[in-house]
């Protein structure tokens, strides 16, 4: 696919505009700070929660990266201010 194939505004107004795909980028998120690897569901979860996972997997995982990148940028930032102050 070629930028001019590719209808940037299209997809950005479609990007997490259901309740179940923000419901599963929110349980991604969640997911990142309870557990440690990536990609499994975990067996904690209801029933509802992990078929709504399995059908919007791929927003599950960008909320579940996105958590970690603050997890680093968050210790990052910590571990600086600590020497600097």
């Amino acid at each position: 696919m070629t930028d001019e194939e590719w209808d940037r505004e299209k997809t950005l107004n479609t990007f997490l505009d259901d309740p179940s795909e923000v419901h599963a980028w929110w349980l991604g998120m969640c997911t990142a700070f309870r557990h440690l690897r990536p990609g499994t569901i975990p067996e904690d979860y209801p029933e509802a929660n992990r078929q709504e996972i399995e059908a919007e997997y791929p927003y599950y995982l960008g909320g579940f990266y996105v958590a970690r990148v603050m997890q680093v940028v968050g210790a990052t930032l910590l571990a600086y201010w600590g020497v600097v102050l």
